[in-house]
């Protein structure tokens, strides 16, 4: 639990009634939870277990208050609300961290989505970053999937990329069926199953950057002995 004198404010204000509540919490933990919220408990990330009309002076909530906008007494539930949704005012190294993370979400995401189109091979993520350095490409706070889009269309005069998913159908003989399928439901979309008596028969749809790690994947479960067919590739936009 982060120390009161090292803790930040983050404060919530009501549309509706005009209130406004704050909480003290760790600075670091407040980005980490809302990365991530579903798997941290909000008691983790805060100084004291206390909702605040003004926090730096230790005046608390009235509970009336708290019922009337959060529609709940529970402390933890509301805790949650004011840190997903409340405003603090991160340091400059939490930004350029902060910035530095989504701009590694934004990387993954081209590299899991895209091929070069000339070899139907995913580009690195090294690559991809080298060539957002070359273009002056900068991203900023909003998710990496909002920028992704203006991102490409940046990079398209240095590397070609192709977005689009791949169909494949996939059949695995029964002995290595049970142990595919969990994985396999884990790293894409099942479209279609079919348990067959010699083994279990799917359609799975990937997207295009991720297909040959895809291809490794379900050879190194089967140890090669899957059948493995590209149906059809639906192409979202092609540059280059």
């Amino acid at each position: 639990m982060v120390k009161l004198d090292d803790a930040v404010v983050v404060r919530y204000k009501d549309k509706g009634t005009g209130k406004e509540f704050e909480i003290l919490a760790d600075p670091d933990l407040v980005v980490r939870f809302r990365q991530d919220d579903d798997k941290m408990d909000p008691f983790s990330v805060v100084a004291v277990r206390e909702i605040f009309r003004d926090a730096r002076k230790g005046d608390r909530a009235a509970e009336a208050d708290l019922k009337q906008v959060f529609e709940t007494e529970d402390p933890a539930e509301i805790i949650r609300i004011i840190l997903k949704d409340g405003e603090y005012h991160p340091t400059a190294e939490q930004k350029r961290a902060m910035l530095e993370q989504i701009r590694k979400q934004v990387v993954s995401e081209i590299a899991r989505n895209a091929v070069d189109p000339r070899t139907g091979i995913p580009h690195t993520p090294d690559r991809i970053s080298s060539a957002m350095k070359q273009a002056k490409v900068r991203v900023d706070f909003r998710s990496a999937s909002e920028q992704v889009s203006d991102i490409v269309h940046a990079l398209l005069p240095l590397i070609p990329l192709k977005f689009g998913k791949s169909l494949l159908e996939v059949f695995i003989p029964m002995a290595y069926a049970s142990q595919a399928y969990g994985r396999l439901r884990s790293l894409v979309t099942v479209k279609k199953e079919q348990w067959q008596a010699d083994g279990l028969l799917l359609k799975v749809e990937v997207p295009s950057g991720m297909k040959v790690q895809l291809v490794d994947t379900i050879n190194g479960l089967t140890h090669g002995e899957a059948e493995i067919n590209e149906i059809k590739v639906a192409n979202d936009n092609q540059g280059g």
